[in-house]
């Protein structure tokens, strides 16, 4: 009887659990901004739902033998390289084996994509969400400045209030690439826009932070 072994590299797509997990903090740290650079290296990724599929199709076909590499393409984790910082080279593997069971992988960056959404909708909610479970929104008052401001205390969130004008976008991006290429360990630009960017996806969730002064 031969023997086959299904060897899966980093895992991504939908949670079943309501905490995260190792691939999810591996994506959530660059939404967050909680690393600055890129790393110098290569990662393969593949869809849970692939996974699953390839055991299927491995435990099914009685010709399978040895291991079978389970991932859909390798990807760097930076766009840029140069002399000096070469480009890592990508590792000297192949999902060919798995291929020739004729699976269709999904495409890697459409992983990503979908990932990043889910990770915002489940971990972040909007206004309107979290306003019908009870929390209650209002404006900071206290100096604390508007990126450091934002405090929860019995139930209510408080946010300093926001004054949005034309050149708000694009000082805000020129603020979060300034804190990014700084040595500041506290990104506290990139924090505030990423929870503001969650807290607002409809135009009802815009009017309830207008009506508490929050924008």
């Amino acid at each position: 009887m031969l023997s086959a072994c299904l060897n899966p590299v980093l895992v991504i797509g939908s949670l079943l659990q309501p905490t995260v997990n190792a691939s999810t903090i591996h994506i959530l740290k660059y939404l967050t901004g909680s690393v600055k650079t890129y790393a110098n290296s290569v990662q393969a990724y593949v869809h849970v739902r692939d996974v699953a599929l390839a055991h299927i199709l491995v435990f099914e076909t009685p010709s399978v033998s040895g291991r079978y590499i389970c991932y859909e393409r390798m990807l760097h984790h930076g766009e840029c390289s140069n002399e000096k910082n070469p480009r890592k080279q990508s590792y000297k593997l192949t999902n060919q084996k798995i291929k020739d069971l004729v699976i269709e992988f999904i495409p890697v960056k459409q992983c990503l994509e979908s990932e990043a959404k889910n990770i915002k909708s489940e971990f972040i909610h909007s206004a309107k969400e979290l306003k019908e479970t009870g929390i209650k929104f209002g404006k900071q008052e206290e100096s604390y400045g508007l990126f450091q401001g934002v405090r929860f205390e019995k139930g209510m969130m408080k946010i300093p209030c926001l004054t949005v004008v034309d050149t708000t976008e694009s000082l805000f991006r020129n603020l979060i690439a300034y804190e990014q290429c700084s040595q500041r360990q506290h990104l506290y630009v990139t924090d505030y826009i990423t929870l503001m960017d969650c807290l607002i996806n409809t135009r009802e969730d815009v009017q309830i932070l207008r009506h508490c002064r929050i924008i």
